[in-house]
């Protein structure tokens, strides 16, 4: 299993844990949330304990992060995490103020790249048109955990489901922990 020193020198932007640990406070609890906190922390987590003390736009360490995913899956459940995500990706940040008004596929896979460096300081995004109804989004350097990953998947389900689209499929079609160059999804719609 990867460790937080494992991804040293990567860092995710403040909004990214706020977007998914209010989304997890309120599905569960506060009690619930704070016992995750302290289970963290136990585990080797360095980053705020409150969700009003992150900074948006501050960088924190993705081992944090991958901390954060593992322990929410051991003590809620994967589908809680990728729930999470998932929902996240409908409320929070600065896709779910734009979504909210004007957002197209095609806008989406035109503005992926600026999307990632808003949560993450790392990686390369890039999206692209198939046709009319599918998509594909291709990410350099930025899968370092299973969990990560799934959060995708997740977030970008979410993504699609906030502009409308109907029975949205996506697929992890290429990760880089299963040996490929680059991570890849392909989205399909209704």
């Amino acid at each position: 299993m990867i460790q937080r020193d494992d991804v040293d020198g990567k860092y995710v932007y403040g909004g990214t844990f706020v977007a998914l640990m209010k989304d997890l406070k309120k599905k569960k609890s506060s009690i619930a949330f704070e016992e995750l906190m302290k289970d963290m922390v136990a585990h080797g987590y360095q980053g705020p304990t409150k969700i009003e003390d992150f900074k948006l736009k501050k960088r924190y360490a993705l081992g944090d992060y991958l901390i954060f995913f593992n322990r929410a899956a051991a003590m809620f459940g994967v589908k809680t995490t990728d729930e999470m995500s998932r929902e996240g990706a409908k409320r929070e940040g600065i896709m779910g103020r734009f979504i909210k008004w004007a957002a197209t596929p095609p806008m989406i896979m035109k503005n992926a790249g600026n999307y990632w460096k808003e949560f993450y300081d790392f990686g390369e995004m890039h999206g692209e048109m198939l046709d009319k109804n599918k998509a594909r989004i291709v990410l350099k350097d930025g899968c370092y955990f299973d969990e990560l990953c799934s959060g995708h998947t997740a977030y970008f389900r979410g993504v699609f489901e906030s502009i409308r689209c109907k029975n949205v499929e996506v697929k992890h079609t290429k990760c880089m922990l299963r040996g490929d160059d680059v991570g890849e999804w392909i989205l399909i719609w209704e």
